[in-house]
């Protein structure tokens, strides 16, 4: 029924100008149009996001969006130019060395946007 539709993400924003910047700025993504109080954002291969204005913007536990890349070591340090700040983990077994984890299944690294959501970076294992 809907394998035959394109997706979007919702990402919950308490300040929609603040997380617009965010987005524009730390991220180099360009908003594309506001639709009805939405910033919607396109993405490679029509990949689409909407920011929205909620007051539980940045309470998911969990990452809320993420994007893969054949070479996350570059896009953290590109990002990291941009002010953008990464998770550090040290755990046993999960421990990141230059804001990175390595795992059987690939190479990731988290960061939270300007509203607390948390957002990914995904490098798999060939």
């Amino acid at each position: 029924m809907l394998a035959h539709l394109r997706s979007h993400t919702m990402i919950a924003a308490q300040d929609l100008d603040r997380a617009k910047q965010f987005y524009t700025d730390q991220l180099g993504l360009a908003a594309i149009e506001r639709i009805q109080g939405l910033w919607v954002f396109e993405g490679a291969n029509a990949g689409r996001f909407c920011l929205f204005a909620s007051p539980l913007a940045g309470t998911a536990k969990n990452v809320v969006m993420g994007w893969q890349t054949p070479d996350i070591a570059a896009e953290v340090a590109s990002l990291k130019t941009r002010g953008v700040v990464f998770e550090e983990y040290d755990l046993p077994n999960f421990k990141t060395i230059d804001s990175i984890v390595t795992t059987a299944t690939g190479r990731s690294a988290w960061f939270k946007d300007s509203e607390g959501n948390m957002l990914a970076l995904v490098q798999w294992q060939r």
